[in-house]
């Protein structure tokens, strides 16, 4: 790029403020209007639908996403079996992901983004409309068929109780097909996962009903960050303070009610 010809007795000195602008607006501009990127991980978990540009939806992604937008983060969304996340995370290859509580093994490679963006989760036990009444408390379960889905964690005493059969499924889905063909009495879930899959499935949810037992555990879950990422201190400052502005204006609330979730 080559100055415009300047006519007269000040050449040099216009030439010079020219110049001085020109450097202004190559170094600064570009500056202003970056965003940070950083790649999310996750594994296929429930509840997760896809967006129509092909992202995940979840609470735990739209929470994400929202605290990206205010971050000004733009995220790049990697899903991968539970060993591959580790591995990409642990290698600095994956900046973030979701879903991360205190105790996990993944956090040999990540750290916690705070404030938690849930404190704990609801399981409740789902059966059949007309059958709603033969469980009106937990004890009423013994001897039953309870769904439940294989790999998941469920609430105790339930999960090692021995007196409740647990029919295990390769999902909830699965698991709320077989509870309509009377395969199971009873269908164990969180609340979030079965309010999602039922709002899904409004021609099967007038005949499934949650009973009144339910069971809430306090967990934090959280964002999670690896220690490798190169933009770490960054996505760390800019998530925290957009997930309290979150918890300040009431949006992290919405969002959790739209998966149904209360806390």
């Amino acid at each position: 790029m080559s100055a415009p010809e300047l006519q007269g007795p000040q050449d040099t000195v216009c030439r010079k403020a020219l110049w001085a602008t020109v450097l202004i607006v190559l170094l600064f501009c570009p500056l202003a209007s970056a965003s940070t990127l950083a790649t999310v991980v996750y594994t296929r978990n429930e509840p997760w639908a896809m967006t129509q540009k092909g992202t995940p939806a979840g609470v735990s992604i739209d929470i994400l996403k929202e605290a990206a937008s205010r971050a000004d983060i733009t995220l790049n969304f990697l899903e991968a079996p539970a060993r591959e996340k580790q591995r990409l995370l642990a290698q600095g290859n994956a900046d973030l992901t979701v879903n991360v509580r205190e105790g996990d093994k993944i956090l040999r490679t990540c750290e916690t983004i705070t404030p938690a963006y849930l404190t704990g989760r609801r399981f409740v036990i789902y059966s059949l409309r007309n059958s709603v009444g033969n469980y009106p408390r937990y004890e009423k379960l013994r001897w039953h068929y309870v769904g439940i889905v294989r790999g998941k964690t469920y609430f105790e005493p339930f999960y090692s109780d021995r007196s409740i059969a647990k029919k295990r499924f390769r999902t909830l889905s699965d698991a709320f097909y077989r509870l309509m063909s009377h395969n199971v009495h009873a269908v164990a879930a969180s609340e979030c996962a079965g309010g999602y899959w039922l709002s899904q499935h409004q021609d099967l949810s007038r005949h499934i009903s949650r009973t009144p037992i339910a069971f809430d555990e306090y967990r934090p879950m959280y964002i999670g960050l690896s220690k490798k990422s190169p933009n770490r201190k960054e996505l760390q400052t800019q998530l925290s303070q957009a997930l309290i502005s979150m918890l300040q204006d009431g949006s992290m609330k919405s969002i959790r009610s739209r998966y149904h979730m209360g806390f």
